[in-house]
């Protein structure tokens, strides 16, 4: 015979006082987890990327980082999201100013246009009759206004003059852009009347211009618009008005935001946000409603990203879900004397100097 060895039949029974002595323990480390005194939540220091950019230069996001001007390099940069400078070009002038969109940079001095590509391929120069006042970059069209103008210029993107839409006898141009693949917005101001009347146009084309709606408003000053699919946000000083543009007045929504400036927007899986400050408080507007959300500091600046708010005051930051409202705070390990929105960053003006934050890090 040989010896083997068997295995013990097993008795929880016998085990008993050791797994309750082992719940215990375990009990005992979750409560500490919970009650123990933490440290205050905290951005680290290594999370924010300084630029080499002064706040006083010429700069706009573009892409994942920035593109500026080095005036005493006399020279444009690109640099990106890992600061690393992708490409540049020499020749600069104090007088030119930076217009980005759609993967495109829109270089403006004088009356001359230069625009440039993500990869830094010049596309195209086009010098203008007067002085470019403003450029909007577009998928498919670039709008530009010239001073002393009633016209919008439509270019497409190889610099070919498509269409100026003129605005009337009495109008100014308050503010324009280009949404969607191939439309166009342009709000105007009439001062002829007893009161200041607004009006919002926008052209779609196609294979041909077609005017798409025509919005009118007396009773507040329009600023600035946004657009969703079919819908489109007036951005006015006391309410934010909801339509459709296309003529079947199957959407009209008023939302009132008194005191209240749209800061940034943008999309949130297929629907679009609005953050607004307003007396350092933030309010959201989306398809669900409005809501306000209460930090516990004064908010300077607010900023979205694809799945949180975020509210920025002095010294702290406060990330908040647009769903359950839940607010967490989180020290920035700089003053925050101004704040630029770019896309899932921003960028962070302080004491002098330029600063990366990308949206989320720690």
């Amino acid at each position: 015979m040989e010896l083997f060895k068997t295995r013990k039949r097993f008795d929880i029974v016998h085990y008993v006082p050791f797994l309750l002595g082992a719940a215990a323990v375990i009990l005992v480390a979750a409560l500490l987890v919970l009650l123990w005194p933490r440290g205050e939540r905290s951005v680290s220091r290594s999370a924010v990327k300084e630029l080499p950019v002064p706040v006083d230069a010429t700069y706009a996001v573009f892409e994942s980082g920035i593109v500026y001007i080095d005036k005493s390099a006399g020279a444009l940069y690109y640099m990106d999201d890992r600061m690393e400078t992708m490409w540049g070009f020499s020749g600069t002038t104090d007088d030119m100013r930076l217009y980005t969109g759609a993967g495109r940079v829109g270089v403006a001095g004088a009356k001359k246009l230069q625009v440039i590509d993500k990869d830094g391929n010049l596309v195209f120069t086009k010098e203008f009759e007067r002085a470019i006042l403003d450029v909007a970059m577009g998928e498919k069209l670039i709008a530009v206004r010239l001073s002393q103008s009633d016209e919008t210029i439509l270019l497409n993107t190889t610099g070919e003059e498509i269409d100026r839409i003129i605005s009337g006898s009495n109008e100014t141009i308050i503010r324009f852009g280009v949404y969607a693949t191939g439309s166009v917005w342009v709000i105007t101001v009439e001062n002829a009347g007893y009161a200041p009347v607004y009006r919002l146009s926008t052209y779609k084309y196609e294979k041909e211009k077609t005017q798409t709606a025509n919005f009118e408003e007396d009773g507040q000053m329009i600023y600035n618009a946004a657009f969703d699919d079919n819908l489109c946000y007036l951005f006015g000083t006391g309410t934010i008005l909801v339509r459709d543009c296309d003529y079947t007045d199957s959407v009209h929504k008023d939302y009132t935001v008194n005191g209240f400036d749209v800061a940034d927007y943008g999309m949130q899986g297929k629907k679009l946000h609005l953050l607004l400050l307003g007396s350092g408080r933030l309010k959201a507007i989306s398809d669900s409603g409005v809501k306000d959300f209460s930090c516990p500091e004064e908010l300077l600046g607010a900023a979205l990203s694809k799945s949180y708010y975020y509210g920025f005051s002095s010294y702290y930051l406060y990330r908040i879900s647009p769903q359950s409202g839940q607010c967490t705070t989180y020290r920035f390990p700089l003053r925050v004397d101004a704040l630029i929105n770019g896309n899932g960053f921003v960028l962070v003006e302080s004491d002098g100097k330029l600063f990366y934050y990308a949206l989320g890090n720690g």
